[in-house]
């Protein structure tokens, strides 16, 4: 557990009220300042003991009571050459408090994932890391997170796994996708749907330069982020165009 520059007794409070099996072993570590995600399932990761699977949870996703049974149990029976992660399908909540209530409910905003490939995410992520048990051996091979591009280092780190590996799904929805609303006025918002965008095309633009003959899943990767990258040029060119044309009337 790698609490990210946050307050230390409360977590060492969470810790010690847990009931950890005997065969088990909690490592805490607190950080003076805040780093962010990649840094700290890096540094998780770093620390951990041997084992066959493991998973990047963040503190504010929730599983089912069923969730670890139901991946390990799985990937231990489909596990291969390729197979070498599994993931549930997941609801996203907006408010900690209402999980009771989507449990019980008929009508869940469940997130539904089809067959799950790499050239599938240049346009988005539909993965969430803590929903997403992986063997230990492939984050080996695929290295760790970037953290020099903090906003999407999971969307980064979700396409390198794909280049290399598959994903399964389990039709079941297992985990709860946490959310955090805020009210921010609408220079805010705009000024932050610039900046994901922004980042996200830094992504694609360095999906571009992928080696084929490493990656053979690749050359689909390359194509689908050199047509949105085209179209998004294309669509500004556009606004740009009315933009002047409504200045000049």
């Amino acid at each position: 557990m790698v609490n990210d520059g946050g307050m230390i007794e409360p977590v060492d409070q969470v810790t010690f009220d847990l009931s950890i099996p005997e065969n088990c072993q909690l490592r805490v570590i607190h950080e003076e300042k805040q780093h962010g995600v990649a840094y700290c399932y890096n540094k998780g990761f770093s620390m951990l003991s041997p084992t066959e699977f493991c998973i990047f949870r963040d503190d504010l996703d929730t599983w089912d009571p069923v969730f670890l049974s139901s991946t390990v149990d799985y990937l231990k029976s489909h596990q291969n050459d390729f197979i070498q992660a599994v993931h549930p399908l997941y609801y996203v909540v907006t408010d900690r408090s209402s999980v009771k209530a989507m449990r019980s409910s008929k009508k869940k905003p469940g997130k539904e994932l089809g067959h799950i490939q790499a050239a599938g995410l240049v346009k988005a992520d539909p993965l969430i890391s803590s929903a997403m048990l992986l063997t230990r051996s492939s984050v080996e091979k695929i290295g760790s997170f970037d953290e020099s591009i903090r906003m999407y280092a999971e969307w980064d780190f979700h396409m390198r796994f794909l280049l290399n590996y598959s994903v399964d799904v389990i039709r079941e929805h297992l985990a709860y996708s946490h959310k955090q609303h805020e009210e921010i006025d609408e220079t805010s918002q705009l000024k932050q749907k610039q900046t994901e965008a922004f980042c996200a095309n830094l992504l694609r633009k360095r999906w571009l330069q992928l080696d084929t003959q490493k990656f053979p899943k690749a050359a689909e990767v390359i194509r689908h982020s050199h047509i949105l990258l085209q179209k998004q040029q294309t669509d500004q060119k556009k606004k740009n165009r009315g933009f002047f044309s409504f200045f000049k009337h």
